[in-house]
């Protein structure tokens, strides 16, 4: 198995769209700093009412998602580039056992991915803290052990998406197809779900991958219990892959 992740390894380094993919992770990194920056500055320009009425969301609440799809394109690619090139037939016969294959794929994708995810939920928090310093702006008051569980499960959340993406790329064989379900996933998904009739809407939306990390968190309000959230997120991972290994023993290459 280790072989196979190291083999996994190379080819994914091979893959100019996985530098990409991290450069876009640094710059939504830096980008946080940008917002905490011009947050803070609009609340030294805002007087005492308007400070009293400041809202504002943290730059991490508001970008993780993308740095979801970052990853989420990182799972797509390490599979359908291999369709692409041709190079799954040659993977197949290396590794005739698809089960396996699949499985080496996946752990590597999760490592890199809860990795980018952890660093960048962390990342962000500091950066933007650090910028803000010791205005008391709503949202950036808590203190950091108060605010670690919440990071771990974005962090968490980065993770699910990659493996999402990883089981999508190989269902649809096409990096468009398995791109376009993600941003499904991600965007379109939560804002129908505000469609439906109660209680089924909240129920929907509660079940969306962008609110289940808080609901892990045991953030004030949730929906379903932090068990209940950790269930669901494992529910998308076993259900991507598991339809993953049920198409890819299917299929010739």
């Amino acid at each position: 198995m280790t072989d196979l992740v190291s083999a996994e390894w190379v080819k994914l380094r091979s893959v100019q769209s996985t530098f990409y993919a991290v450069f876009a992770v640094v710059m939504f990194v830096a980008m946080s700093g940008l917002i905490a920056w011009q947050t803070a500055g609009r609340w030294d320009a805002a007087d005492a009412t308007q400070q009293g009425e400041f809202h504002s969301m943290t730059p991490e609440s508001g970008l993780l998602m993308f740095v979801q799809l970052c990853v989420a394109a990182l799972g797509v690619l390490a599979v359908t580039s291999e369709y692409a090139t041709g190079m799954i037939r040659t993977t197949l016969t290396a590794v005739p056992q698809r089960g396996w294959m699949l499985a080496a794929k996946a752990t590597l994708i999760g490592a890199i991915a809860l990795a980018i995810g952890q660093a960048s939920a962390f990342a962000m928090f500091f950066l933007s803290r650090l910028i803000v310093g010791d205005r008391p702006i709503p949202g950036y008051l808590t203190q950091v052990l108060d605010e670690v569980p919440r990071l771990l499960s974005l962090g968490l959340s980065v993770m699910v998406v990659g493996l999402v993406g990883l089981g999508l790329g190989v269902i649809t064989r096409s990096t468009t197809g398995a791109l376009t379900a993600v941003v499904a996933l991600l965007f379109v998904f939560p804002t129908l779900g505000q469609l439906l009739p109660k209680p089924w809407d909240e129920r929907f939306v509660a079940l969306t991958l962008n609110a289940l990390p808080s609901q892990l968190a045991g953030a004030e309000g949730s929906y379903f219990s932090p068990g209940v959230a950790l269930a669901a997120l494992l529910g998308y991972v076993v259900l991507a892959l598991g339809a993953a290994w049920v198409v890819l023993r299917g299929n010739d290459a």
